[in-house]
């Protein structure tokens, strides 16, 4: 059964674990959100409001989270291969054991982020 945005906005902070592929979250505060081992293929997130998302071991490969504020996020062991991260705030974000993987990481900001681990391998990281 797929998720709409209803079933979206009454689980609140609690999406862990659930396939939200091809939803269209652009317009939710997502800040604080457990989304850990969700399955984001072809979601649109916000552009702002994703500050402290837990976003550890979600399959999101090839998700666009291009010109994002994930300062602070939580993204351990998250499957992001082929993402766009281009112009992104990183700041003091958590990628360890991340799967980077030919993302663009152009013009990225990575101050204070932890990358112990990420596979970068193929990644722009101009």
């Amino acid at each position: 059964m797929a998720l709409t945005l209803e079933d979206v906005l009454a689980r609140k902070e609690r999406l862990a674990g659930l396939d939200l592929s091809g939803l269209d979250l652009s317009r939710v505060d997502l800040r604080g959100t457990d989304m850990r081992g969700s399955r984001l293929s072809g979601v649109r997130l916000p552009r702002y409001g994703l500050s402290f998302v837990i976003l550890s071991h979600a399959e999101a490969a090839g998700i666009d989270l291009s010109h994002r504020d994930l300062t602070d996020t939580f993204l351990e062991m998250a499957n992001l291969q082929r993402a766009s991260l281009r112009g992104s705030n990183l700041r003091a974000a958590v990628l360890t054991g991340c799967d980077l993987r030919e993302a663009d990481l152009s013009i990225t900001r990575l101050s204070g982020a932890i990358l112990d681990r990420a596979d970068v391998r193929g990644a722009d990281l101009t």
